[in-house]
This record gives C-alpha cells, sequence and structure tokens, in this order.
C-alpha cells in the first residue's frame, strides 16, 4: 500500500545502474599513462543490490518497500580526451529491459473507526509483485583535473554531472489483508515507476603504472545534493504519485585494471560498490478524477547498496607529439628511482 511517492528513484540511480552499473565514465588506467590524446570505448556491465523504501508518520514507521535489483545487465558507450590541463571522459550506458526480482510491501497502518493510525505496530498488509525493468540509460560526463603526480603515479581530481532515466513496473503476485489471512492473486500491471534526475558529484582518482601494460585506478566519488522528479502510477487505485528530491547523497568505491592487448588497445575489468544513505523528499498525491494535487504529510526514507562489475574494450588515437611533456600540467613529486618510458 502506498502512503506517499516512493524514494525509490533517489536511490535506483545506484543501478544505473538502472539497469546496469556504475555512476562514472572515468577512461581506462591504461589511458592514463598512453601517449595518445583520445580513446573509443564500449563494454557491459552487470549490478546486484536492493533498495528499501520507509514511510514515517512522525517516528513510527507505517510502511517499508524492499526493491529487488537483481542480475542488472547493461552496455556501455564512451570516449575520453587530453587537454592540457585536463581529461574530458563522457559515457552512455543503456539498461537491458528485463526481470530483477521481487518488489515486496509491508504495512503497519492499523486504524481506528475514524481512520486515524493505532501506532500499534501490528501488521496490516504485504503483498508480492513481479519487478521488471522496462527502460533506462544514462548519461555520464566527468571531468579530471590533475592534482599530483610522480613518475609512475597521479592523483586526479573528479568533477561529474550525471543524467539519469529509468522506468519499472510492478507486475502480478499477490496481497494479504492482514498478512495472516489467505493471499488473494492479482494479475496484471500493479504499479509503474519513471524519474529523470540530474546529480552532481566529485571524486578522487589515484592511477599507478605497473609496467608490462598493467595499471589500475582507485577511485571515490561523492555527491549531497541534486535535483530528480519521480512518477509513481499505481494502476489499481486513481491515484498518482510525484516525487522532488533536492538532497541526493551518495557514495562510490571503484577499483579498476587495465591490461594492454597491442599498442592501441586495452582491456579494462572493474568492479563497484555503491550506497545512497537515507535521504528525504517532497510529495505529492494526484487524484485522477479531479486532476487536483496534494502535498502530502508523511515522512519518506529510503537506503540502497549495490554491487556490480563491468569489462570494457579501449581503443587509443590521436598520438601527442611531445610525449615527454604528457605530466607537465601536473606538480611533479621526484622519486629516487627512474624508470624507462612505457613503450
Amino acid at each position: 500500500m502506498r502512503f506517499r511517492p516512493s524514494l525509490f528513484g533517489v536511490f535506483t540511480a545506484c543501478l544505473v545502474f538502472c539497469g546496469s552499473g556504475t555512476l562514472n565514465a572515468l577512461p581506462s588506467p591504461g589511458f592514463f599513462w598512453s601517449e595518445d590524446r583520445a580513446s573509443l570505448q564500449f563494454g557491459g556491465s552487470f549490478a546486484y543490490g536492493q533498495v528499501k523504501e520507509y514511510v514515517f508518520s512522525g517516528n513510527y514507521l507505517l510502511s517499508r518497500l524492499d526493491w529487488d535489483a537483481h542480475n542488472l545487465f547493461g552496455a556501455r558507450f564512451g570516449g575520453a580526451y587530453k587537454f592540457e590541463s585536463c581529461i574530458i571522459s563522457a559515457a552512455f550506458l543503456l539498461g537491458i529491459p528485463g526481470g530483477c526480482g521481487i518488489l515486496k510491501d509491508y504495512d503497519w497502518a492499523e486504524t481506528d473507526a475514524a481512520g486515524n493510525y493505532l501506532y500499534n505496530g501490528v501488521p496490516s498488509h504485504y503483498s508480492e509483485h513481479r519487478n521488471i525493468l522496462k527502460n533506462s540509460f544514462r548519461f555520464d560526463c566527468d571531468f579530471l583535473l590533475p592534482w599530483v603526480n610522480g613518475r609512475r603515479w597521479r592523483f586526479d581530481w573528479i568533477y561529474g554531472l550525471t543524467w539519469q532515466h529509468y522506468s519499472f513496473a510492478g507486475k502480478d503476485g499477490f496481497y494479504q489483508y492482514p498478512p495472516t489471512s489467505a493471499p488473494i492473486t492479482i494479475e496484471g500491471p500493479v504499479a509503474t515507476y519513471t524519474t529523470d534526475a540530474i546529480l552532481p558529484v566529485m571524486g578522487l582518482a589515484y592511477s599507478r603504472d605497473m609496467n608490462n601494460g598493467f595499471a589500475f585506478t582507485s577511485m571515490v566519488k561523492l555527491g549531497i545534493a541534486g535535483f530528480q522528479r519521480g512518477y509513481d502510477e499505481h494502476h489499481l487505485r486513481k491515484l498518482d504519485f510525484i516525487d522532488y528530491f533536492i538532497f541526493l547523497p551518495y557514495i562510490e568505491l571503484r577499483q579498476q585494471f587495465s591490461l594492454s592487448l597491442a599498442e592501441r588497445f586495452d582491456i579494462e575489468i572493474a568492479i563497484f560498490l555503491l550506497c545512497y544513505p537515507r535521504a528525504p523528499g517532497l510529495s505529492y498525491l494526484k487524484d485522477l478524477d479531479t486532476g487536483n494535487i496534494f502535498r502530502l504529510a508523511s515522512r519518506g526514507g529510503a537506503r540502497a547498496e549495490s554491487i556490480g562489475a563491468e569489462i570494457n574494450f579501449h581503443f587509443m588515437f590521436e598520438k601527442k607529439e611531445s610525449p615527454e611533456t604528457a605530466n607537465d600540467a601536473y606538480p611533479l613529486i621526484e622519486e629516487t628511482e627512474h624508470f624507462a618510458p612505457r613503450e
């Protein structure tokens, strides 16, 4: 049962996440040390996680929804270019539609004869539905600005912007009023959630060249505010819900490894962990009979985690005329050892 619009949209950013993976557009670790200025990349990603949505009246928990986000796949395309003072990298991620687990809905919302909540902690409703990714895409653009580097390592500040779109649908299943009663079967669409969001992020990347064509990058990225609008349709009721969010906390940890298979061709494997701590949003109800929109007083929150992996293939081109000046934009920390440049 829905008491306010879902905060699901805020946190499914982790899943494209939306159907597919990580949030950044970082180039291959090998590209940092390449003498080429440009790269193109393509690959795929996998993510596995869950979103928990909460609805509170004061400090009392009225409802919790558990949205499975299992076995999400996506296709990734991107590119990067080196300028004298920064690297610009962009990526487009297209989620592959399909089933992604179960939507479970729990309520503790018993009321008296006048319709007032009893706040007695007694379960009042339970339902399960198939959760399906209808469509999703994501566009990311990252600016990497130099901080400090040595002969074979470097730190870069990351400033990025993400635009995401996705749509999920709950179908079929059953509900129980109360949970101890016999289940009642539901067939067909139950609810649909569609959202668009813009999320600014910043972070820090550490990259190291290990010679022999092997390199890696470690990254942390954080977000705190952005803008998101979500639209939640309930097909069994004549009510829709609209969400607006400004506070969008986000944490991403990512580890990338690349291996040079040819002079201008790298393969990259990445693993990532995403977390969206609980955040509030403004919630509205739309009465489809009258067209009127009402502000809801109940307070919502949600939390989400996701883990995943990517494999990408990078092609590099447009070789620099003066490779020895590749790191001139960085404050150089001299090391006691000297190494031959990577071939």
